[in-house]
């Protein structure tokens, strides 16, 4: 276990390379509140509920476009991937005892620390001195926020691994990203969904990475479904780890065989 926390400080160390993005993207942030709140303004939300007010609408895209800059670090992990089994230096991972996996997961999660821990801090401070969400409720969606980033970064991982198959998978990870933008409530909510799109978006991996946490954290959530949602969030992360290990178990045989 040592040797992680070693590589979670070493993500925490390097993590100058997401601080320009971090600050660039919330240069955007205000522009964005701006349209949306008058998006939903003159669209006459009252009249359309689905559990949402003009105010809590726009704090929901508020929390989306804010996890959009903190999940960066998870981003990269598909290339990153990539670049490591098609330019051989894998090989170097699978004669070392350590699960590459968790090797780039602790990595990113000192990235992840670095640059989520002013907008938590605030989110916290607003959450107490506004009394618009309890702080039970604020604290849960923080859990959720690193559960969804979680999830994130094994799909990133396991696309990125593809690439013992395949040299370039970064058209594949685009397309599967465009759609599940989409599906994952970033566009729109999924509350505003017909029922049958809004039921395929729940089985969206991406929707337990940006949908739910913004809901919990945003306050809109009842209460009653926070638990309910975070446990559905761990299965997918055991599940995705599972599969990862899977895809990388293959794909190492296939190297070591020589295909």
């Amino acid at each position: 276990m040592k040797k992680y926390i070693r590589l979670f400080k070493t993500g925490i160390l390097n993590s100058s390379a997401f601080k320009m993005d971090f600050y660039f993207g919330f240069i955007t942030i205000p522009i964005q509140v701006i349209i949306s709140w008058y998006f939903w303004k003159y669209a006459n939300l009252q009249n359309v509920g689905r559990g949402f007010t003009l105010n809590s609408i726009v704090l929901y895209f508020l929390i989306v476009n804010i996890l959009s800059i903190i999940y960066s670090p998870a981003m990269y992990v598909c290339y990153e991937s990539m670049e490591l089994i098609n330019s051989g230096n894998i090989i170097t991972w699978m004669t070392r005892p350590i699960d590459i996996r968790l090797l780039k997961l602790f990595e990113k999660f000192g990235n992840f620390f670095v640059i989520s821990i002013v907008p938590i801090a605030l989110y916290i401070v607003l959450a107490i001195f506004t009394k618009s969400i309890s702080l039970s409720v604020a604290l849960l969606g923080i859990v959720s926020t690193f559960f969804g980033f979680t999830i994130l970064f094994f799909v990133q991982l396991i696309i990125g691994f593809l690439s013992f198959w395949f040299n370039q998978v970064l058209t594949f990870r685009d397309m599967i990203f465009d759609i599940m933008w989409m599906l994952g409530g970033i566009v729109l909510p999924i509350d505003f969904f017909p029922e049958l799109l809004r039921n395929i978006s729940l089985w969206s991996p991406l929707s337990y990475s940006y949908y739910i946490p913004s809901k919990i954290m945003a306050g809109i959530m009842p209460t009653e479904d926070i638990l309910k949602f975070l446990i559905l969030q761990i299965v997918w992360i055991l599940g995705l780890y599972l599969l990862s290990g899977l895809i990388y178990k293959k794909g190492k045989n296939k190297t070591v065989q020589g295909g």
